[in-house]
């Protein structure tokens, strides 16, 4: 995946970069749910299972992989990173992904994104707002964006009242708006794994 030279000094010709690979994989698993003109899922899972294969199965760096591989002479780097990349991809995999997911809904002409890492779903309009569930183990924290939207009277999650704060980070839950960027950022502590929100929009 990484072609030319270091510096003009370090060939990487020969070389797997696995950590480019398993990026190059995730996107590939995005890409087979709308396109089948090849089997993009089976090519992601094999980057991964050798991503697999590189790791290290005990000592220092145990479930480490290398930077890189050479080819030419069978050896690893020295450097070690991270199984992340991998663990993002299994899950990815088994239908769990770990990344932000983001949902749409159309309203006053305007196209709105909620973004989490929650699963997102039933995004839609209700009476002065708009409602979507946030779904989590319960127990967990879930943080989410609402962009663009209108200035909120009231924010719920599941019929709880959550509290406009200024320090969402040092809050165990609530919601801040960003009026120049018509931005709404909340956190919620999932009671259940399925919290409905609504997001009622203060009158003019």
């Amino acid at each position: 995946p990484v072609f030319g030279a270091t510096w003009f000094t370090h060939s990487w010709f020969g070389r797997a970069v696995q950590w480019n690979g398993l990026d190059y994989a995730y996107s590939l698993l995005k890409l087979s749910e709308h396109d089948a003109t090849l089997p993009w899922r089976k090519i992601a899972t094999g980057i991964t299972v050798s991503a697999m294969y590189q790791q290290e199965d005990a000592g220092e760096y145990e479930a480490l992989y290398p930077d890189s591989y050479d080819f030419m002479t069978k050896s690893k780097a020295s450097w070690w990173l991270s199984p992340a990349g991998i663990l993002r991809n299994v899950f990815a995999l088994l239908g769990d992904d770990p990344d932000v997911l983001t949902a749409f809904m159309e309203q006053d002409g305007e196209r709105v994104h909620v973004s989490s890492g929650a699963t997102v779903e039933n995004v839609g309009p209700w009476r002065r707002g708009i409602t979507f569930d946030l779904i989590l183990p319960r127990g967990e924290i879930s943080h989410c964006l609402v962009v663009p939207v209108a200035q909120p009277d009231r924010v719920t999650a599941s019929r709880d009242s959550l509290k406009q704060v200024i320090d969402l980070e040092a809050s165990d839950s609530g919601w801040s708006y960003d009026e120049n960027k018509r931005a709404l950022f909340l956190k919620v502590v999932h009671r259940r794994e399925r919290m409905r929100l609504v997001v009622r929009k203060a009158r003019d």
